[in-house]
């Protein structure tokens, strides 16, 4: 990028020597400058842009909760490297028909990277569970799907993560407003996280 950057401290006339060898093209050398006829169009579409690319990564500070707890709006933001997490994950299914309820064996469903982060990470949860309710679907079984995620911080005690009585694959997802499944951050969790 440095290298890349360079080119504005090269003079117009060296660049167009060096990199612009078309002999037809001159030198534009006049002090006036000429803007588009829908220069405010462009204008309007790059306010836009540019907008949305500060909000997105800001978009954490108005959803309920810690985003080091939630998970909500901590990607694409400028949070890099200020917590560790691990996790610990239950699943559990209920025939909708029968009422049966049995635990299910998420792993076979997943690699070996996603194993290691779905337990930690409410979007992963959530697609998940609705993955399971696929799979069971193609089994000819209408299922409601309950996890139990338990969550450390920095290293620290595991607390409650989901709500393990709210069917998953039933609910919604937004990423712009907080999961109600998701359990708030625990006092113990706030204290740890300030010493």
């Amino acid at each position: 990028m440095s290298i890349a950057f360079a080119l504005f401290f090269f003079s117009s006339e060296t660049l167009q020597k060096r990199f612009l060898k078309n002999r037809n093209r001159k030198l534009y050398t006049k002090d006036e400058i000429i803007t588009p006829k829908h220069s405010n169009i462009l204008i309007g579409i790059f306010l836009i842009y540019f907008l949305f690319q500060l909000g997105l990564p800001l978009r954490h500070w108005v959803i309920k909760d810690d985003v080091l707890w939630t998970e909500e709006g901590h990607r694409l933001s400028w949070r890099m490297m200020l917590r560790t997490k691990s996790g610990t994950l239950t699943v559990r299914i209920e025939d909708k028909a029968t009422g049966e309820k049995k635990t299910y064996d998420y792993r076979k469903l997943l690699s070996k990277k996603q194993k290691r982060v779905v337990k930690t990470k409410p979007d992963l949860l959530w697609q998940l569970a609705q993955k399971i309710k696929d799979v069971e679907k193609e089994n000819g079984k209408d299922v409601a799907v309950y996890i139990d995620a338990k969550v450390s911080v920095n290293g620290g005690p595991y607390f409650p993560f989901t709500n393990p009585d709210i069917d998953i694959a039933s609910q919604e997802w937004d990423p712009f407003f907080h999961t109600t499944w998701l359990l708030p951050s625990p006092e113990d969790y706030h204290k740890k996280t300030k010493d």
